[in-house]
């Protein structure tokens, strides 16, 4: 891959791992599990229906329901304060963490510039330094980190988001002072000790000194896939193949699901002349992930040394028609991977759709959905991919869910009909297709869908009708012709059929009528 793309892949990871670095817990606190979390909700939950004006066992709440991912609910909790105390910091400060996670990051920025007008020290200067990153104004999140720093010298994370800025305004060295400070005020910071091993191995090429702190990140986090991957990688620069190998294997089992590992895994089988097992590492990479940018150079180069020239060659084919969206996609990947940016997901799902990979399509859109539920047009897409893989029942489902939200959609009740005469509900599909119709501004092709289902269904008066609608609006629609000319024959008009043929003279017609597909 290009050097210039890694560079910034690189600097999108580091600030996406740092934004939402660890909190200012003391070092000896473990994060909570899910169901400590849980049971934290439910006891919280349960003081306020007893004391519902206590605030501060609201604002426990919310960052409850934060760290559950739970935005929607988050945000309600959050505004609640406010309404009670107007200059709330921490609510301020909250709810705009809350929006920087759903991408609203111009409400974000102005709600952490009214907290740090209540109280302008080194938390809230914090707060808006991310805010700041959130719409990429880096000198505006420099200079707020500086003063942040100037007020509490000792606060590690501010070393740490100070280090992203830097490094993304290319000044390496002074990126890597940021990150050492980090990692000596907090030795137990696993992002710290991985942003500053990442930084010297991906952009200063020092991978024999980054191994320590890599390796330092995965033993305090050592559940953490990226963090092995990230030692599997070094070690492969290094030379340790084999060590890198066991590195690759543990992010696996950590996460079969991570293409990069198993991407990894197989660069390591390789270089240790396990070419058939190579294979099988990359082979499930690309059944993972179809449009990975490195995936399919690898295996053309493993298929040579097994001698199968003509899939080695078809990789390659296969991989010169991704390479234009190379870069996109590994910008998206990258905003995608710590799963808080929807758009980043919905964006991919658009690039492998274009690119004929349904399934990632939908792996796409379903992990952005889960972060943004009331996006109707995203359930509408959802819903396509599931009709072009073949899945009528998940497609009418997605639908319903772009309905619930906007039931004036009329695409969706148009792919709605479609889906629906996909899966045999001929009167549903009839309905959904009538919906469509009254909602739509140009019902050119509502027509021909209903003209379809009508001589599906064998009645063929019907469908003339439909189709002549179709064509009072677009004379020259081939589609709309050529089912005119087969519901006269299905009519047994000849003459009128013979007409027709006469009319779009310049059109080829079957002989006989064949089953018609839905639009």
């Amino acid at each position: 891959m290009d050097a210039t793309v890694r560079a910034r892949a690189w600097f999108l990871a580091l600030v996406a791992a740092l934004v939402g670095c660890e909190s200012q817990r003391p070092a000896a606190d473990a994060p909570p599990t899910a169901d400590e979390l849980g049971r934290l909700r439910l006891t919280y939950e349960k003081q306020l229906r007893e004391r519902p004006a206590d605030l501060e066992t609201r604002m426990s709440l919310a960052r409850v329901l934060f760290d559950l991912g739970h935005m929607d609910q988050s945000m309600d909790q959050f505004q609640m304060v406010l309404r009670s105390d107007s200059l709330h910091v921490g609510a301020l400060m909250g709810l705009s963490k809350v929006l920087a996670q759903v991408r609203d990051h111009t409400t974000a920025l102005s709600l952490a510039q009214r907290a740090v007008a209540v109280k302008r020290d080194a938390e809230t200067l914090e707060s808006l330094s991310v805010a700041w990153l959130g719409i990429g104004q880096l000198d505006n999140a420099r200079s707020t980190l500086a003063e942040a720093i100037a007020l509490d010298p000792a606060r590690p994370t501010l070393h740490k988001l100070m280090g992203a800025v830097q490094a993304a305004r290319g000044d390496v060295a002074a990126a890597q002072t940021s990150l050492e400070r980090a990692v000596e005020l907090d030795p137990t910071s696993h992002e710290a000790s991985f942003a500053l091993g990442s930084l010297q191995c991906e952009r200063l090429g020092r991978c024999a000194e980054s191994l320590d702190l890599l390796q330092r990140a995965a033993a305090l986090a050592p559940d953490t896939v990226r963090y092995e991957v990230a030692v599997g990688r070094a070690l492969l620069q290094v030379g340790r193949t084999r060590e890198a190998l066991q590195a690759f294997s543990t992010a696996v089992n950590l996460d079969p699901s991570s293409v990069e590992a198993h991407i990894g895994l197989g660069i390591s089988r390789a270089k240790l002349e396990k070419y058939v097992e190579s294979a099988t590492a990359l082979e499930k990479a690309l059944e993972l992930d179809p449009v990975h940018p490195d995936v399919r150079l690898q295996l053309t180069s493993v298929y040579h040394h097994l001698g199968r020239s003509q899939d080695a060659e078809e990789q390659h084919v296969a991989h010169r028609r991704i390479e234009p969206h190379v870069a996109e996609i590994e910008h998206l990947r990258t905003l995608a991977q710590p799963g808080r940016n929807p758009n980043a997901h919905f964006n991919l799902a658009r690039l492998y759709s274009r690119l004929g990979h349904d399934a990632g399509a939908v792996r796409h859109l379903r992990a952005g959905l889960s972060l943004q539920p009331d996006n109707a047009r995203a359930w509408q897409n959802l819903g396509n991919a599931h009709i072009r893989l073949g899945r009528p029942s998940e497609a009418i489902s997605a639908y319903r869910q772009a309905l619930n939200l906007k039931p004036d959609y009329g695409l969706a009740w148009y792919n709605l009909g479609t889906a629906y005469a996909t899966g045999g509900y001929i009167d549903l599909s009839r309905e959904a297709y009538e919906r469509a119709l009254e909602l739509s501004e140009n019902p050119v092709d509502v027509f021909i869908a209903l003209g379809n289902l009508e001589l599906q269904q064998g009645d063929a008066h019907t469908a003339a009708e439909r189709y002549e609608q179709a064509l009072a609006q677009d004379p020259n629609l081939p589609s709309a012709q050529r089912g005119l000319v087969l519901a006269y024959r299905q009519a047994g008009d000849s003459a009128a059929a013979a007409q027709a043929i006469t009319k779009f003279r310049n059109k080829a017609f079957p002989p006989s009528t064949p089953a018609m597909n839905g639009p």
